[in-house]
């Protein structure tokens, strides 16, 4: 097994100033502390949480010096990769299959359904990772600008002849701009109907994406990276981008608020991984079972939109642009 280097296990790059180690330190202190679990109750938490204390005291310990800090800096000869998560052994209590697909979110069980919407009412917490995704401003400011270009069409035919070339022009952009307001005004539509809006979620053996109707799932141990990327400076921050690329060659980018965030993500989905490979490797598999979501469900590919949805709007966007046409032969006869 590949040693953790300090950075990794406070979850900051080698670069990182001291104020950021500090940061992420604490963050990573209170979230995992010890007191956090029962001893009684959950004994595997508590003892994993003793263990990554430990090891965030000494990677703190070594870091907050300039003159140890630089003295393990140069003790590294080359950067550490990230170590793929474990998949545990099939334990002695089968907790059925564990799969990577993606379906309907509509056509899965309603208890599937059900735990889902619980994880996403309750938001982050010590049994999960939530997140919202995705931005419905963004699709309804492009469904107005492109629904604009009507009103500018039937201004512009007043102010010359569409008889030479640009009447072929303006006769694309038409067309155009029906298809993408129709399909943008479908997603909204979508976006308001569904219960679930879009979201990440890291389950306690899942890493799930749902985008409106669609949803996808992935073990977590089926991992093979998480890499991350903050944007912008320090003065200028934009976000961090974490992306995770699984084994069968899938990745998602999730984008998140700041680094804290991210951290936070990470850590969830690492600690709950080891909590599985301990479930599996003691033989205790009614853990697993209780939370294998998606045990018994087929991947599916979701639906395609109808080819005659665009027609349609195609269709609209034509008899919307003969019309001004007309309107402009009556201005330039």
């Amino acid at each position: 097994m590949t040693a953790k280097s300090h950075y990794e296990v406070l979850g900051v790059p080698q670069t990182a100033l001291g104020e950021d180690i500090k940061k992420a330190f604490l963050l990573r202190s209170r979230m995992f502390h010890p007191d956090r679990f029962s001893a009684d109750t959950q004994k595997r938490e508590w003892d994993l949480a003793n263990e990554m204390l430990k090891d965030l005291n000494a990677a703190y310990d070594t870091l907050k010096d300039p003159a140890s800090r630089a003295a393990y800096d140069r003790s590294l000869t080359q950067s550490f990769e990230e170590e793929p998560l474990r998949e545990p052994v099939r334990p002695s209590v089968n907790p059925g299959k564990f799969n990577i697909g993606k379906a309907q979110f509509s056509a899965i069980p309603a208890d599937v359904q059900e735990a889902i919407g619980t994880m996403i009412a309750e938001g982050t917490n010590l049994s999960q990772f939530v997140i919202r995704t995705g931005n419905p401003a963004l699709r309804f400011g492009a469904m107005a600008a492109a629904a604009a270009w009507y009103p500018a069409l039937f201004t512009l035919l007043q102010d010359f002849s569409w008889a030479g070339t640009p009447w072929k022009i303006l006769l694309a952009v038409s067309v155009f701009a029906a298809v993408c307001a129709a399909d943008l005004a479908a997603g909204l539509i979508a976006w308001v109907k569904s219960p679930t809006k879009c979201q990440f979620i890291v389950s306690k053996l899942y890493f799930i994406e749902i985008s409106l109707d669609d949803v996808r799932w992935w073990p977590l141990w089926s991992a093979a990276s998480i890499d991350t990327e903050h944007k912008g400076t320090a003065e200028n921050y934009r976000g961090t981008e974490c992306k995770i690329s699984f084994e069968n060659g899938d990745t998602i980018t999730v984008h998140l608020p700041d680094p804290a965030t991210c951290s936070r993500l990470i850590l969830t989905a690492k600690t709950f991984n080891e909590v599985a490979v301990g479930c599996q490797e003691s033989g205790d598999g009614e853990y697993l079972k209780t939370f294998n979501y998606f045990d018994g469900i087929e991947p599916s590919e979701p639906p395609a939109k109808a080819t005659r949805f665009y027609i349609i709007a195609a269709v609209v966007g034509l008899v919307l642009f003969l019309a001004a046409a007309a309107m402009n032969a009556a201005h330039f006869p």
